[in-house]
């Protein structure tokens, strides 16, 4: 959170990911699901809980990571709006991933030593398996579309008139990394439902299930802490009007949470 993450811009601005309250959030979850997690591992009487846990939050580290991981690998040149250069804090964030795979490899291999991991089909478990494939499905929708709109409403002449300033952020408009992001906590999703559907132990299922939506879940805080941006920063990015021009408008923005959000997040909270 405090090392310099990374230099990005032709100036090369030192990034830093505690300067964005949205990103704190972010982390805030995900580091916090890992922690409870391994918390629960060892005490005895939640140990596969824990252990469940660390696996289903573990594997989805991986996805996480590649988004941040391939903006450095398309960094354009030194000098360039699009150059970015990894900090300190980026290859502590490579390593605390490796580290959190780790565990979960770990995890898997304790449990399926003590035999919690023994495969159990039953009607019930079906049941389950269909129902988390479902809301796996219903978080990649909702992940594709958009989660929010800002607009801008003006009053001229007694006229009111509101204007769309932007609509973010479908998956569908986002780079390539984004979509292998997505596409691989959709398959790791999956994978967690089936076996936990299927496994014997019920604490170690639904250690997995809570420990992989924790995951899923940590980019929806951030959407809901955003705020509509102020007249200053609405009139700083347009050249043709100033901001006493908008305040004279009675200019006024607002931000809307779209379905794109709220299927996402009914999709990991159920």
């Amino acid at each position: 959170m405090f090392p310099v993450y990374g230099y990005q811009g032709a100036d090369a601005t030192a990034q830093r990911l505690k300067d964005s309250s949205s990103t704190v959030a972010f982390n805030a979850v995900f580091i916090g699901s890992i922690v409870i997690a391994a918390f629960l591992a060892f005490l005895s009487r939640t140990s596969r809980f824990g252990a469940g846990m660390l696996v289903g939050a573990g594997l989805l580290t991986a996805a996480q990571f590649i988004s941040d991981t391939t903006d450095f690998l398309r960094s354009g040149t030194d000098g360039s709006a699009t150059y970015y250069s990894p900090g300190p804090g980026y290859w502590w964030g490579i390593t605390s991933c490796a580290l959190c795979l780790a565990s979960a490899v770990l995890a898997l291999i304790a449990l399926r030593r003590c035999g919690a991991l023994r495969i159990r089909a039953t009607r019930v478990g079906i049941f389950w398996a269909i129902t988390g494939m479902v809301l796996a499905i219903g978080w990649l929708i909702g992940t594709w579309m958009p989660w929010q709109k800002t607009t801008l409403t003006s009053t001229v002449a007694d006229a009111t008139k509101t204007v769309t300033l932007s609509e973010c952020c479908s998956l569908s408009d986002m780079p390539g990394q984004f979509l292998a992001e997505a596409a691989l906590a959709f398959v790791l999703l999956i994978a967690v439902a089936l076996i936990g559907a299927c496994i014997s132990s019920a604490a170690t299922a639904s250690g997995a299930i809570l420990g992989s939506a924790f995951c899923a879940g940590a980019s929806i805080v951030p959407g809901l802490m955003n705020k509509a941006p102020s007249i200053a920063d609405v009139a700083s990015a347009w050249d043709t009007v100033t901001e006493d021009q908008l305040r004279q408008a009675q200019a006024a923005t607002a931000l809307h949470h779209l379905p794109g959000l709220w299927l996402t997040a009914a999709s990991v909270w159920a």
